[in-house]
Order: structure tokens, then C-alpha cells, then sequence
């Protein structure tokens, strides 16, 4: 069966037209979350009507809460054992999984993905081995994919894609990266650009379908189908034999039983631009299953019909109205109290023109309106007091219904309100849990589908098992049931804060082996701090305050940041997170007055506090190998170093005292 590129473009420009409703009111989820939430058209006539423009956010903190949540109540996938002899598979298992979450980062891909669904409705997840033909070797990659860069076959009615008959994902490359990625399509590729170029393109919904000249790129699609065949085979004692048994399937035949055919379904890959055919074949995974997976925050029809299709939509969604009332309300009683504060002035006479108007506004010395009335006609000052009771109870309301749709009580958010008990917010707050228990449940769907294709099942083995050997994945060795060494691949930085195996392994002799639980962190005053897992209340780094709002300045990383948890490579990965918030907030952080070097150092001799400097770490360090080299290891050889640990010692001997 040949491949339809003809079928697939169409498939691909139906979906993204079936979706193009819902990528511009995602986009408007994303605009909401970040605070642009007044229409131009708005915002023109506020400006022409001197108007204030007020944005009272309530979403973010919605959304900073949710994301909390999930970061502080993370779980890892555990594999349970059905009997005492699965229980060493079990525990392998579980510490492969963990070591393939590790090597990713698997917890900050998981994080984009959750918020990615609580705005919009939908994250994405693209399961993946890559190979590297520079190492010869490759590695399993679970990566974020934008919502507006996934296609799904709209017919699709499973959240598990499980009926879908194709979906994919695409992006815009320059022609130039793609002729040398696909250097025997290079003339293909220089042609099809000048056709593109000099002709009228496809849109979809005015955004440009096959290439883009703003961009001067192509839309590259990978596109995953299914294949429907048959194939035959010989069944007998619960045994299935195919023709990729050669050895069996010829002994079937030479015994003269008859094979039976049955429907098959493969899944296949594509990867083209424009009328370009790139490649094309089998799927590289025995699993047979799309690599894609996807979280979901709600879920809807694409039409009237619920049964049409998936259209995702997220918390935003339903609060954009309530949102938008409460700006303009605040924004009005802002304007009455301008109004109020300024004053106004009546003009009454002949009919004025418009010259006289001007002229009348520009001889004005005192600000304030001037309301030019008809001759004959009088006029009360009727303007509404700031405070009036209408205006507020909207308010109110417009707040009420803020809370009442997200599912988020004030409790949650502010974590108190007023003189009400214990019990009582803790009654209320758990009313947060119960109704957005749905989207937690989703994040745990998910992930379950990530561990089915990263392991698969007795028939379709997933990932892990087609791609890791027994010396890739078994790193404690052990004879007669005890440990007698540890294998260990050595790692190179990747030049983006984390690290990458070299392919390289060493194996060191030992006897047993520890896991290390690590510290609970301390609370700080007047920052916030959970005590259940020791860390400082944070989004990605940021730390938070009760409401869920950024405190500015105050970021956290390492254990203090995310628990007791993770290798040094996640510890920095970990980090890079935190400082990638941090430069995106350099410009409206504070700046010292006196910021050089030696301004600090004598500030903090002032204050008697004790600090070090890179000289103090290095005669420090000098100062633990010479320890070692005076002590004996087990082997009687001396030690590479002793560590001080006492806290105050480290800092003297640092500072030579």
C-alpha cells in the first residue's frame, strides 16, 4: 500500500479548519492568563472616551494555584508485584522509570503540560527514542508539544486517541535547514519554495496552510496513520505464529495446517512539506501506538453534538465573561471617581459650534468635564456615587461567579477569610479538591498512557524493553543475589544546564547499596512554606504568596524548591529554571544602590555575619584532601579527602581563623 500524500494534506488542512475556532479562543486563554484582556476595539473606545483601563487578574493566581497543587502533590509511577517472585522485577522496573524521568526532566516537562491544559484545555506529550548517530547511541525523549502545533483526526472520540485513524504534529523550518536535512530533496524543496512564493497560497482562516512568507518557511508535518491489513497465522495451545517466526511459521506449513488471516492494524509515519514527500514508513516502535499523548483539562464536542468530536477547553474558558465584567466595573467606578474628584462644569447659552468647544476646552485652567447643554435646557448632576450599592453588589457578584465557576473557593487562594473557624475553611478549601479533582485525574491518565508506551505489554513491548539492553538499564550488579558492584555511564554537560550520558560505563566494586532520603527543608519568616514537604511555596522558582501571586525578588531552587528529591543532573536542570525566571525579571527587580563587590562584602562586616569567597572554598577544599591523604580507606590506601561538616568549621577554616 503506497502512501496517499494527496489524502494526508487534505487530513491535515480539514483538521486544523475544524480547529481554527478553537485555536483562537485558546490563544485569547493564553492573552487572559497573562493580563491582555481588553479587545482593541475596547481599548480604542476607552481612549477616545478618556476612559481608565483597569485589570484586576484573578485568573493567573487560578491558574498559579492549580499548578502548585500538582507540583507539590507530584507522584511517580509505581509497579506492583503479583507475586514474591515479581517483586525484584517490580522494583527494577520502577527504578528504570524513574532513571528515564531523571535523564529528561521529565517533572519540568510535566509541569509545562499541566498548565498547558488548566488554560487552554489540552498538553501535549510526544513519547520518542532519537537516535545519535555522532554517539551511536540514543536515548527516550518525552518532550512538551504546543497545542497550536498538534493535529488530531476530528473524528476522534477517545481521549487516548485510541480510535483515531491519524494525528501529528508539524513546525516551520527555513528551506535552507531543509535541504540539508534532506539534502537528496534539496532541488524539490528550492522549487517548491519559488512556486509558493510566486503564487496564491492556502490559508486556513486567513493563517497561512503550506508555507508562510513572513516567515519565509515551510510547515513541515509529521503525520502518524494507521495501516488496516491482514496477515496470517497459525494459532494453537495460546500460541500466535507469524511470518516474523520464519522457523515456526515454515513447520506449521510442513505439517499441513492451513494459516488464518486476521485484521491487522500497523501504524506508519510521514514527514512532508507542501508536495514534497520528505520520508515515509513503518512506525520505529514495536508498541504500535501513536507517540503522542495528551492531557486534558475539560472536554467537549466539536459541534452541537457532543459525539462530533474532542474539542478541549480549559479553566480560562468559562472564566473569561466573568472576568471581563469585573474589569469593566472596576474600570467604570474608577471613572466616576475621576469624574467626581475633578469636577464638572455646564455650559448654557446659544447652540455652540464645534470651534467654540475646543476653544472653551483649551481657555479650561482647572481639570474637570465640560458638558455643553442645549439652549433651554437645564440639567441636574445625577452622576452615581463611587460607592453606590448597585455598583458594588456587581462587583460582588461578578467575584462570586468568578469563584463558583473555577471550582477555586477564596479559602484556597487566600487560605483565610475573616473571623470564620478552622473547620470552616478547611471544609471550604476541601470543596476546591473535590471539584477539580477531574483535572488531576486527567494528569494521572496521562501519565499512565507515558508508562504504557515507555513499557507496553506482553504482546507489543514499549520502548524501554525495544530499546535498553540489560547493560543499559541494569546499573547495581549482583552474584548469588548480593551486590557486587555498581555500573556507572559517565556524563558530559549539554551546555543548557544539564547533563547527557557519553556511552561510556565504569564499573565500580561494592558490597551494598544505600538510597539517600535527603533533608527537610526550615521555614523562613514571612515567606511561604509547606510543611508537609518542607519546600517554599513556588511556581517554577517563583515564590508565591498565600494568594498565589508572585512575590517580586524571591525565587527558590534545589531541594528548597522542590523537596528532598532527584540526582545532581535534575538538581541543575532544576536550577536553569529558576534562573531563566529570574533574567525574564532582571528589568523590574531591585538594584542596589551601591552594587560593586567590596560595597556588599563591607555590609556584611558590619552586621558581623561570617561569609566565604571562592579563595576561602579552595583553601577549604585544600584543607579536606589533606584529611584524606592522612587517614586510611578500608583498603589502607589514603583518602582523596575528609569532609568537614560542621558548619561554623567549614566557614573558619574557609576564612583561615
Amino acid at each position: 500500500m503506497s502512501f496517499d500524500l494527496s489524502e494526508a494534506r487534505n487530513n491535515v488542512k480539514r483538521a486544523l479548519q475544524l480547529t481554527s475556532e478553537w485555536r483562537k479562543s485558546a490563544k485569547e486563554d493564553y492573552d487572559f492568563m497573562r493580563g491582555k484582556q481588553w479587545t482593541d476595539a475596547d481599548l480604542k473606545v476607552m481612549k477616545q472616551k478618556s476612559r481608565p483601563v483597569i485589570t484586576i487578574n484573578r485568573i493567573r493566581p487560578v491558574i498559579n494555584l492549580l499548578s502548585g497543587y500538582a507540583a507539590q502533590n507530584e507522584t511517580e509511577p509505581d509497579f506492583l508485584p503479583r507475586s514474591e517472585e515479581d517483586d525484584r522485577i517490580a522494583r527494577v522496573a520502577k527504578g528504570i522509570t524513574k532513571y528515564t524521568f531523571d535523564k529528561m526532566n521529565y517533572q519540568s516537562v510535566k509541569k509545562k503540560a499541566f498548565k498547558d491544559a488548566v488554560i487552554c484545555g489540552v498538553g501535549n506529550y510526544w513519547v520518542s527514542y532519537e537516535f545519535d548517530y555522532a554517539r551511536m547511541d540514543g536515548r527516550i525523549q518525552i518532550k512538551n508539544v504546543s497545542p497550536f502545533d498538534v493535529f488530531v483526526d476530528p473524528e476522534c472520540k477517545e481521549d487516548d486517541l485510541s480510535d483515531a485513524f491519524y494525528c501529528g504534529r508539524y513546525s516551520w523550518e527555513s528551506p535552507d535547514k531543509l535541504k540539508q536535512i534532506y539534502a537528496d530533496k534539496a532541488d524539490e524543496i528550492a522549487m517548491l519554495t519559488h512556486k509558493y512564493d510566486d503564487s496564491e497560497l492556502e490559508t486556513v482562516d486567513t493563517e497561512p496552510l503550506w508555507y508562510s512568507r513572513d516567515l519565509k518557511k515551510l510547515r513541515v508535518v509529521q503525520y502518524w496513520y494507521k495501516e488496516y491489513t491482514r496477515k496470517k497465522i497459525f494459532s494453537a495451545d495460546g500460541m500466535i505464529v507469524d511470518e516474523s517466526q520464519p522457523d515456526l511459521y515454515s513447520a506449521f506449513l510442513m505439517s499441513g495446517a492451513e494459516p488464518e488471516e486476521i485484521p491487522v492494524t500497523k501504524i506508519r509515519y510521514a514527514t512532508f512539506c507542501g508536495e514534497i514527500l520528505l520520508e515515509e514508513g513503518e512506525s520505529p516502535y514495536k508498541h504500535n501506538q501513536f507517540p503522542l499523548v495528551r492531557q486534558y483539562c475539560y472536554l467537549s464536542g466539536y459541534g452541537e453534538d457532543v459525539d462530533d468530536g474532542l474539542e478541549p477547553a480549559g479553566i480560562v474558558r468559562d472564566l473569561k465573561d466573568a472576568q471581563r465584567e469585573l474589569n469593566k466595573n472596576r474600570s467604570q467606578r474608577m471613572h466616576i471617581v475621576n469624574q467626581q474628584s475633578l469636577g464638572v462644569r455646564f455650559w448654557t447659552g446659544p447652540q455652540f459650534d464645534e470651534k467654540e468647544k475646543r476653544d472653551i476646552r483649551n481657555l479650561s485652567t482647572t481639570p474637570g468635564a465640560n458638558i455643553f447643554l442645549k439652549p433651554g435646557v437645564t440639567f441636574t448632576d445625577g452622576l452615581p456615587s463611587a460607592q453606590s450599592v448597585d455598583n458594588i453588589e456587581l462587583e460582588n457578584r461578578s467575584s462570586s461567579d468568578f469563584y463558583m465557576i473555577s471550582g477555586i473557593t477564596p479559602e484556597s487562594l487566600s487560605g483565610s477569610i475573616g473571623a470564620m473557624s478552622g473547620k470552616a475553611i478547611d471544609l471550604r478549601q476541601s470543596v476546591t479538591t473535590v471539584q477539580t479533582a477531574e483535572i488531576f485525574d486527567k494528569a494521572k491518565e496521562a501519565e499512565l498512557q507515558i508508562v504504557k508506551l515507555l513499557w507496553g505489554d506482553t504482546y507489543a513491548p514499549g520502548l524501554i524493553p525495544q530499546f535498553y539492553n540489560k547493560d543499559k538499564v541494569m546499573r547495581i550488579l549482583g552474584e548469588d543475589g548480593k551486590v557486587v558492584g555498581l555500573r556507572m555511564e559517565r556524563n558530559k554537560l549539554d551546555g543548557k544546564g544539564g547533563i547527557i550520558g557519553t556511552g561510556e560505563y565504569v564499573d565500580y566494586p561494592v558490597q551494598a547499596v544505600y538510597r539517600a532520603i535527603g533533608y527537610f527543608g526550615s521555614e523562613l519568616p514571612e515567606i511561604g512554606y509547606d510543611d508537609k514537604r518542607g519546600v517554599i511555596t513556588n511556581v517554577e522558582g517563583r515564590v508565591v504568596d498565600e494568594n498565589g501571586e508572585v512575590v517580586p525578588g524571591l525565587y527558590a531552587s534545589g531541594w528548597i524548591k522542590r523537596g528532598p528529591v532527584g540526582l545532581i543532573g535534575s538538581t541543575k536542570s532544576d536550577a536553569l529554571e529558576t534562573i531563566t525566571h529570574l533574567l525574564e525579571d532582571r528589568e523590574n527587580l531591585y538594584t542596589a544602590a551601591e552594587p560593586d563587590a567590596e560595597a556588599f562584602s563591607a555590609y556584611l562586616d558590619s552586621k558581623g555575619i561570617k561569609y566565604t569567597t571562592w579563595e576561602g572554598w579552595h583553601r577549604l577544599d585544600d584543607h579536606e584532601k589533606a584529611l584524606g591523604a592522612a587517614s586510611k580507606d578500608a583498603a589502607g590506601e589514603p583518602r582523596a579527602r575528609v569532609k568537614v561538616v560542621d558548619r561554623d568549621e567549614m566557614i573558619n577554616i574557609s576564612r583561615g581563623e
